[in-house]
């Protein structure tokens, strides 16, 4: 009933998945959306402890950077979900994250190897270094809204969901199983 008045919470939140950003829709910051998992929620001095999905419209500036795992805290207004999957509702944060907590160590690891890929993609043309660490490892977040759209029409939009992340996942068994067994080059 908060979400179907729009009122304005705390929710103390898990990010669940990479920030992804969206695309603008007019004037004013870019924005990213934030997947959680809800811990509390605060209403007019009240507070509630619960948990279930809660999906974050938050200004890019502080958000961004978040890994999985990083407990925070964000402030704004609540809507209802318009999503069929299983989000209980949908805040409309305002500023930055508060109380923001330290990773997993294997999210810190993997966030390290995302931006190590970023930078190593640095030196090729804008298009290309955007759309290697999609492929790679299914990260996604520097691609344009164009790229992702020519993938989408093209029917290649998997390539950068699920199978980049998975190649990489196989790629490191086999390199690992290779290693232990003192293969060489």
């Amino acid at each position: 009933s908060a979400a179907e008045r729009g009122s304005a919470v705390t929710l103390h939140l898990v990010v669940r998945d990479d920030p992804r950003p969206l695309r603008a829709t007019g004037p004013g910051p870019p924005q990213v959306a934030v997947p959680s998992s809800l811990r509390a929620t605060e209403i007019a001095g009240r507070r509630w402890v619960g948990s279930g999905r809660v999906l974050l419209i938050t200004p890019a500036a502080g958000w961004s950077g978040l890994l999985p795992g990083q407990p925070v805290v964000a402030d704004g207004l609540l809507a209802p979900a318009t999503r069929s999957d299983l989000t209980l509702s949908v805040l409309r944060a305002r500023g930055e994250p508060r109380d923001v907590g330290p990773p997993p160590w294997w999210q810190s690891g993997a966030g390290s190897l995302r931006e190590g890929l970023r930078r190593a993609a640095g030196v090729l043309p804008e298009a290309s270094a955007a759309l290697l660490p999609g492929l790679a490892v299914g990260d996604t977040g520097a691609m344009s809204a164009e790229l992702h759209d020519d993938f989408r029409a093209a029917g290649l939009a998997h390539l950068t969901a699920v199978s980049g992340a998975n190649l990489a996942i196989v790629a490191g068994a086999v390199l690992g199983l290779l290693r232990l067994l003192r293969a060489g080059p």
